[in-house]
């Protein structure tokens, strides 16, 4: 049973009702007659009906991400936009300065989009409980992660993302690996502190050659709620290890040791510290 979902005066004065099949209704300036029905437009119920400064009208929904767009005499002109699954679906729509659209989303995300530009946010932030901030050891940034799936690198100064990424797995902690060279602004990187060679040492009890870590690497350690945990690599923006111990138990927390030789890990239901050596994942951070 179909239901309506919101409407919307057109500029002729006839009532627009957008319904929860995906389907909009134009009915005729002061009658309960059906001037015009446009169906299917969407997947989902219709979420949005934005009449903009010309007159056309602009459509999205909660389920398929896009924008349709119609011309001043209620037909689709054949344009759309789709949302990144990173946004979530259209919540809202409405006509910014100009020709600029103002979209809110169902992740909690303000966007804006226009003619000849990319949809971009203008707030970007996690859309449900955060668990964990890690600093950078060195620069002014942190990650933020949580239950969403979603973790965010921060520019503490400009207080703006730089990076984003979605997972399979909740992210509960977090921590960089202590020796970074190299800081990201807008997706190019720049110099911190080259004052060390940032190599990891080497230990009697393993038997392999340990290479210096490749400064272009800005590498951090993430716990999932799963119990696995992943080696992500923020400025190439790929899991380049992952590791599970079987315990399928949260990990609630993972830190370097001061000597940075041992990973730390708490997990949730049995307490137990689990360490690695971090020569271990020398060859991991090097590949």
């Amino acid at each position: 049973m179909a239901h309506t979902s919101l409407f919307l005066y057109f500029h002729c004065g006839d009532l627009l009702t957008g319904y929860s099949v995906g389907n909009i209704i134009a009915w005729k300036r002061g009658t309960n007659t059906v001037n015009q029905i446009c169906q299917g437009v969407h997947e989902g119920g219709i979420f949005s009906l934005c009449l903009t400064n010309n007159g056309h009208l602009i459509s999205g929904d909660g389920k398929d991400r896009r924008l349709v767009f119609f011309d001043a005499a209620l037909n689709p002109t054949g344009h759309t936009e789709e949302l990144a699954e990173l946004y979530g679906a259209v919540r809202t729509i409405t006509q910014g300065p100009g020709e600029l659209l103002i979209i809110s989303t169902t992740k909690n995300m303000i966007l804006e989009a226009g003619p000849g530009m990319e949809i971009s946010p203008l707030m970007f932030g996690h859309c449900e409980e955060f668990w964990s901030l890690a600093k950078h050891p060195q620069a002014h940034q942190f990650l933020s992660d949580g239950r969403d799936h979603l973790v965010i690198l921060w520019d503490s100064l400009s207080k703006q993302a730089i990076r984003s990424k979605e997972f399979t797995d909740a992210i509960h902690c977090a921590a960089f690996y202590p020796l970074q060279s190299v800081l990201i602004t807008n997706g190019t990187m720049s110099p911190v502190n080259n004052n060390h060679n940032n190599i990891i040492n080497k230990t009697n009890s393993l038997d392999f050659n340990v290479s210096v870590m490749n400064s272009h690497d800005l590498l951090v350690v993430l716990g999932t709620s799963t119990g696995r945990w992943l080696v992500f690599n923020c400025l190439k923006h790929e899991i380049i290890a992952v590791h599970f111990d079987g315990l399928g138990e949260q990990i609630e927390c993972v830190a370097y040791s001061p000597g940075m030789l041992l990973l730390l890990f708490s997990f949730f239901y049995s307490h137990m510290y689990l360490s690695m050596h971090t020569s271990l994942l020398n060859l991991l951070f090097s590949c």
